[in-house]
């Protein structure tokens, strides 16, 4: 019974005790600092694959380089020769587009 006796006044003397209140944004400023540190860790874990992937892309080219004969030429282009309007056509319908998206459709979806 003493064991009570004293369990019972430790807790009346807690409960008689001043309440702390948290600030109204305690939440919110405690959710902010857990996503801020979830966005370090992804930004550093996605820099870390970025420098990989470069990493990786010029090893290929080095040894595609080295291995292969490789010759650079525009051999591949010479069909446009006789279609340079058809060519300016495309290079302008395709800014035009990119601009009517930047300054029409993506407003819209904002």
């Amino acid at each position: 019974m003493k064991d009570d006796d004293k369990f019972e006044e430790v807790v009346s003397k807690a409960l008689e005790k001043e309440t702390f209140e948290l600030p109204h944004d305690f939440a919110d400023r405690v959710v902010r600092k857990i996503q801020q540190e979830s966005l370090q860790k992804e930004s550093q874990r996605d820099k870390w694959w970025f420098i990989t992937g470069i990493v990786s892309m010029i090893a290929a080219l080095v040894f595609v380089f080295t291995n292969v004969e490789f010759k650079p030429s525009v051999g591949a282009f010479t069909f446009f020769n006789g279609y340079w309007g058809l060519v300016i056509f495309g290079i302008i319908f395709v800014v035009a587009l990119h601009i009517i998206d930047k300054r029409i459709i993506s407003h819209r979806s904002h």
